[in-house]
């Protein structure tokens, strides 16, 4: 399956504020054959993060996860 994900795809993923959402987004990227990130949900997804103000280690730790596709994607969760 081909993903587009947008910002609010990979925030309810990576926070997990709503835990339905957040099942429904992660089962969406790791089902993910290919997926897809603009450069501007890219850009705004650490600036949503609770407490977001400098945490370039989470955020590259996140980006690593969406990369590792299935695996990564829970792991992106539980983050």
């Amino acid at each position: 399956m081909r993903v587009t994900a947008d910002t609010n795809v990979l925030l309810r993923a990576y926070v997990a504020d709503d835990e339905g959402q957040a099942a429904i987004a992660v089962d969406l990227l790791a089902k993910a054959d290919i997926m897809a990130v603009s450069v501007k949900a890219l850009c705004e997804f650490p600036g949503f993060w609770p407490g977001s103000t400098r945490q370039s280690a989470k955020f590259a730790a996140a980006i690593r996860a969406l990369l590792n596709t299935a695996s990564g994607c829970r792991q992106l969760a539980g983050s």
